[in-house]
This record gives structure tokens, C-alpha cells and sequence, in this order.
């Protein structure tokens, strides 16, 4: 360093480089020679562990103590649920399995579409053909579907709400009762509520639950419990880059997001507000399929989304493509709108940069764009995730 630091003659200069560079390459082979006599060390002077070694993790019919727990959880919380709907009406359970399994050939089906009418190359956002292994997996794991169906059973009747495409009913009604005469003519709807006031009040309650939604998905990412573990195990869901309108039925058992939708429309709807928050649960189902397509058929309106409305408008094809690419930073977590990834500054960059060029991104092209290379790059990313907890 004393050389180096006195005025030197290029030649003077190169000569200690090299004697540098020599030193350093000593240095480190010498570190990496005593590295390695350790791990050697180590490696002949311990033993390898047997069953009856296993002081920590003692086996129980071929499983750690961990794993028993686990397989106890799922089992009684899949057990569980059967027994409540048989509970609740004669036949009931069996309805319920019906259901699950018809959901999971319907799901199935549309995904084989998409796959076979090669949809993500010819309308998809990354215009390429989706993978062999992604779609094979997709078709292995439609037993997700089925625990989606439990959940959202569950969640339904602990809530006690019913919801479907068309309807939202709520099988209790906040009245005076509970919260007082005063508070009840303040907060309870009137006899004779205007049409355009409950269109009004949709809007309100449309956009409360896309709050509700954002801030459960967010939830959904922001720990390794809610992300990987069931009963939640949101990563179930992004395991799918190449997507399909049924998607959302792909993640088990208990989603954030769901109950963020639910609890809205749920507490409007008590009030008395049955009609707007029947509207509002029927206009979330859109953006709720439109989400999940895997493509952006109209372009024009999210240029016009993004720079008119900050990501209020319910269509948000392009946006959740990018949420669902694990190559990118986590965001566009809004799951009607992209409003409040706006607001709360969680917009993915590289979906910006598409709207406003046409395109994507230069690094995200260039990953589609070798086929044999992305068939490679899934068959090591769906490696040992056929299996309901990820942790």
C-alpha cells in the first residue's frame, strides 16, 4: 500500500499489481484449504444420526413430532367442517362434497382450455405458450380447489352470511336492540331507501372492500405463516404465473382477502343496507374473474386507469399478471382495484413501465422468451410444492 501511495512508473506500477494479486490468491487459497480441512474434520468425526439418535424430532409412525402436529391440524380442520355441515342439515355434508368436487372438474376444465388453445401466447400478457410442467402441476394440485370450497363454507357460517354469484344474505340484523334506539335511527336504513342512494352507498361499500381486500392480501404476504402454512398457505395461489379466469379458487382453505370482502357487506347488510351491499358484492365478482385471465384484451382502458383514475377502475388484468410474476418485487396486491397500491405507493414498477411502453420490461421479455429455458426454470420452481403445507 506504501508503494502504491508513492508516485510510481507504469511499470513499477504493473509489477506490484501482479505481486498483489499473487498475495491475495495465496491468502484465499490458504483460508479455503483450512475451511475445508474442518468440514472434513467434521465429517469423520461425527457419526451419522439413526432413528434412536433423534433426541429433538422423535419419530412417530414414520413422522417427526412437528409433522404429527401438522397432520392432527389439517386433518381435523378438513374433518371439522364436514361435521359442522352435517350438523346443520341431513345431507348436507354430502351436498358439500358434491360441490367441491364439481368446482374442481369445472376448474380444471377451463384451465385445460386455456392451455390447449394455446391462450397466453396468442392474447396473454407475456405471449408466450404456457409450459408442459406449469400445466401438469396446475392439474395435480386442483386439490386446493376442493379445500377453497371448505373454507369459504366455514368462513360463510362462522360469519354467518350466504353468498353466491347473484346474492348476499346476511342471517342477522343489528337493530335497536343492540346498539340502542338512538344509534339504531342514525345507522339503520330507512323503509323506503332511494335507488340512487343505495347506488351511491354500492360505490362506498364497492371500494371499503377493495380496502378490505388489499389489506388482507397484504397480510396474506407479509409473514411465512400466513404465506406457507396451511390453514392459509396463500403461496398455493402464486405457485401459477399462467393464470386462468377460475384461478381465484386456487388457495386453501382461509384467504385475507375473502374475509375483507365478506365483513364489509357483511356489517352494511345488517344494518339494513341489503340491496347496496348485494350490489357491491355483485360488481367485486368481475374484476374478481377479469383478474385472474392472464391477459389485457383492452389495453386502452388501463393506460386510461393509470393515468386518469390512479388505478380505481375495476380492471386490473395487467396489474395481478405482474403480482403473480416471481421474478418481480411483491405488489399490486388490490384485488378489485389497484387504487389503494396507488395510494400506499405498492405498484410493481415493472407494471408501470408496461402500460406506458406497449411492452414488458427488457429482463422480463428476455426470461419468456427461450421456451426450453422457462420449461427448465418450472420444473426446478414446482419442485416438492405438490403438498399442502409449504413451510
Amino acid at each position: 500500500l506504501n508503494m502504491c501511495a508513492t508516485p510510481q512508473t507504469p511499470d513499477v506500477k504493473l509489477q506490484v499489481g501482479l505481486e498483489m494479486r499473487a498475495a491475495a490468491k495465496t491468502v484465499s487459497s490458504t483460508q479455503t484449504l483450512k475451511k475445508a480441512s474442518v468440514i472434513l474434520s467434521k465429517t469423520k468425526t461425527q457419526p451419522r444420526q439413526t432413528g434412536s439418535d433423534r433426541s429433538t424430532d422423535e419419530i412417530i409412525i414414520g413422522m417427526t413430532l412437528d409433522e404429527v402436529i401438522q397432520f392432527i391440524t389439517e386433518t381435523t380442520i378438513v374433518g371439522g367442517t364436514f361435521y359442522i355441515a352435517s350438523m346443520e342439515d341431513e345431507g348436507k355434508a354430502i351436498f358439500l362434497l358434491k360441490e367441491c368436487i364439481k368446482r374442481m372438474v369445472v376448474c380444471a376444465l377451463v384451465h385445460s382450455i386455456w392451455y390447449y388453445t394455446d391462450f397466453h401466447k396468442h392474447i396473454g400478457v407475456w405471449k408466450t405458450s404456457e409450459p408442459r410442467t406449469h400445466f401438469i402441476f396446475t392439474l395435480k394440485t386442483m386439490w386446493i380447489v376442493f379445500l377453497y370450497m371448505l373454507g369459504k363454507y366455514a368462513t360463510e357460517k362462522f360469519l354467518c352470511i350466504k353468498a353466491t354469484t347473484l346474492e348476499f344474505i346476511v342471517l342477522y340484523q343489528i337493530t335497536e336492540e343492540h346498539i340502542g334506539e338512538r344509534l339504531a335511527s342514525l345507522l339503520r336504513c330507512g323503509e323506503n331507501n332511494s335507488t340512487m342512494k343505495d347506488a351511491l352507498l354500492a360505490v362506498i361499500i364497492f371500494y371499503l372492500l377493495d380496502l378490505g381486500r388489499y389489506v388482507g392480501h397484504r397480510i396474506g404476504h407479509a409473514e411465512s405463516v400466513w404465506y406457507r402454512k396451511f390453514p392459509w398457505a396463500h403461496a398455493h395461489h402464486h405457485n401459477q404465473v399462467f393464470m386462468d379466469p377460475l384461478l381465484n379458487f386456487m388457495s386453501p382453505y382461509v384467504h385475507f382477502a375473502a374475509i375483507g370482502t365478506y365483513v364489509p357487506c357483511g356489517v352494511f347488510a345488517a344494518f339494513g343496507y341489503e340491496r347496496a351491499a348485494r350490489w357491491a358484492w355483485v360488481a367485486s365478482i368481475f374484476p374478481t374473474l377479469t383478474q385472474h385471465m392472464g391477459a389485457d384484451p383492452l389495453p386502452w382502458l388501463t393506460r386510461i386507469n393509470h393515468y386518469y383514475f390512479y388505478g380505481a377502475l375495476p380492471w386490473i388484468s395487467l396489474y395481478h399478471s405482474y403480482h403473480h410474476l416471481h421474478i418481480v418485487k411483491s405488489g399490486n396486491f388490490g384485488n378489485t382495484s389497484c387504487l389503494w397500491d396507488y395510494v400506499f405507493g405498492t405498484v410493481t414498477p415493472e407494471s408501470i413501465y408496461h402500460i406506458e411502453h406497449g411492452e414488458p420490461t427488457p429482463r422480463i421479455k428476455k426470461f419468456f422468451a427461450d421456451a426450453d429455458k422457462l420449461e427448465r426454470h418450472f420444473v426446478k420452481n414446482l419442485a416438492n410444492k405438490n403438498r399442502i403445507d409449504l413451510s
